[in-house]
Formats: C-alpha cells, structure tokens, sequence
C-alpha cells in the first residue's frame, strides 16, 4: 500500500522525504506534545479490526484538526501468527 501511495504521489508531482517509511499507529495522542507510556501486552484489549483510515493531522492554532484521506477493508481470512 505504501508504495503504491509513494508511487502515485511521485507520478502528481510531490516529492517525498528521504528518510525510511515507518508505518505506525496513533492511538492515543496528548495535548502539549504529551507522550503516554505502553501499558505491558497483557493490558490490552482483543480487538476485531474490519477496516483502516488513513487520516490527515492539520495543525491549527487551536489544535489539531484530524480529516479522513481514505478508508480500506481487511481481508479476515488472514490468520494472525
């Protein structure tokens, strides 16, 4: 999915950051560039995710401002390991 996002980025013109792609989750985010810690494995939750939504942050002068990009299905016949 992320080369196809960079691919078709490239092809529109926008040119991308040179350092490595990390994909991540933003789950939780504090006001004031406050950070959480993790909560140890056995904390969380089981959870059935059935789609993504890739989510745009625009920063405004009275917070951040979050606007869904794009949303994708997931296939639940994989099998975690």
């Amino acid at each position: 999915m992320q080369r196809q996002l960079w691919s078709e980025l490239t092809r529109r013109g926008f040119s991308l950051e040179d350092r490595p792609f990390l994909p991540h989750f933003t789950l939780a985010r504090g006001s004031g560039g406050k950070y959480f810690s993790s909560p140890p494995p056995s904390a969380l939750p089981s959870l059935k995710v059935s789609s993504v939504w890739l989510m745009e942050s625009i920063f405004t002068g009275s917070g951040v401002r979050y606007c869904p990009i794009g949303q994708r299905q997931l296939n639940h016949n994989l099998h975690q390991q």
